[in-house]
């Protein structure tokens, strides 16, 4: 059988980057005191903070450190061996904080940057957005690969299918595996390759 060429779109923070703890460090260092809650998107950190941590991820290089998931890039090489493009999809510094940051240009050196340290080939450049729908369609993407709930709800509806990486910020890890809400949801990125078959 074959398998016809896709454009995937492909997150990064949740999806490709185990964010989460990093995240609470830097949170904890802008003065936020609250207990995380880990099954909240942000942790439960409100807006007005998440530009400064994001911010002091950057500027303390804590963002340079954050570990791939496991098998992560293997499953990224594994889609465009298979003859696939592959583009990273990201809303790094684009206003999902609730501002832009000042910070964009250094975010996306450091971007590019870790992927190369990580040895996740980079096909196409980078697209750095707060409306990951509204670039999909205009990039062409088939298939998303996201761990926000509310960017995959938004995909509902349109000819892009996007799958929903279970993270504990959107539901996932708290139902059993197929009595879902949303439709399409894969445990791991690996996971989407099974799909293909």
């Amino acid at each position: 059988m074959t398998i016809r060429p896709r454009i995937f779109g492909v997150d990064l923070d949740g999806v490709c980057i185990r964010i989460a703890p990093t995240f609470a460090l830097a949170a904890k260092a802008c003065g936020y005191q609250e207990e995380l809650d880990y099954t909240q998107y942000w942790m439960g950190i409100p807006p007005n903070l998440r530009t400064p941590v994001q911010n002091y991820m950057v500027v303390s290089g804590l963002i340079q450190t954050l570990p791939a998931y496991p098998c992560a890039a293997a499953a990224v090489k594994q889609l465009q061996d298979a003859g696939h493009n592959v583009v990273f999809v990201t809303a790094r510094g684009r206003g999902h904080t609730g501002t832009d940051s000042d910070l964009k240009e250094t975010i996306e050196l450091i971007t590019y940057q870790w992927l190369a340290d990580n040895n996740f080939s980079v096909q196409r450049p980078i697209i750095f957005t707060a409306d990951k729908r509204a670039a999909a369609q205009d990039f062409g993407i088939d298939v998303m690969v996201e761990d926000c709930l509310e960017t995959a709800e938004s995909f509902l509806g349109t000819d892009i299918k996007c799958y929903l990486v279970d993270r504990p910020w959107n539901g996932g890890l708290y139902i059993p595996f197929g009595e879902y809400d949303y439709p399409w949801r894969i445990r791991l990125l690996t996971d989407l390759l099974a799909l293909l078959e």
